[in-house]
């Protein structure tokens, strides 16, 4: 059942900047509010509600969302994917401090037990990876700030999914040569 709810929420986040497009370019502004309750309320599905900081974090996107409705529909929505870079550096550098790291535990997951020479590689990637959610972050604050619809959802429907592509490529890659060193 929830992976199912998973790939539709990646489905979702996805297409969310064309949907806003869409809907501002139509002049359905009041619908904006439906689209990030249609991202936010799956992800309340498949969150983990025995820890904590689920419900803090739910009442943080609940601000937000309920802020960004109030204050402004548009800038409220252009403003959706600097959150959830913020978010998700959050999270990332979080793990850094209370380990194990994000990506320690996904590698884990995967392969099992890790060698203390490939905790450090994905401690490191962990690293990476919140500098690419600043800067993702920071030019999705730009985008959403100059407030040109078609420049916003160029970067953030195309260039930042791009980005995200490569860099896991790019990890990829250099994972294989550092496994390969190791062995």
């Amino acid at each position: 059942m929830m992976q199912p709810v998973r790939v539709l929420i990646a489905i979702a986040l996805i297409a969310y900047p064309l949907w806003v497009a869409g809907l501002v370019h139509a002049g359905h502004t009041d619908k904006l509010w439906w689209i990030l309750c249609l991202l936010v309320l799956p992800q309340l599905v498949v969150s983990d509600w025995r820890q904590p900081r689920t419900y803090i974090l739910v009442a943080a996107v609940a601000l937000v969302v309920l802020g960004a409705w109030w204050v402004d529909p548009i800038a409220g929505a252009l403003f959706y994917p600097v959150w959830m870079n913020l978010g998700f550096l959050l999270v990332f550098a979080g793990s850094l401090l209370q380990k194990p790291a994000i990506i320690t535990r996904l590698a884990q997951a995967m392969e099992g037990e890790l060698t203390p020479a490939a905790i450090r590689y994905t401690e490191r990637v962990t690293l990476v990876w919140c500098l690419f959610f600043c800067v993702n972050g920071a030019l999705a604050l730009w985008t959403a700030l100059l407030a040109n619809l078609k420049l916003w959802t160029l970067y953030n429907g195309v260039i930042a999914y791009i980005a995200m592509g490569a860099l896991m490529l790019i990890e990829l890659g250099v994972r294989r040569v550092v496994k390969k060193r190791q062995q």
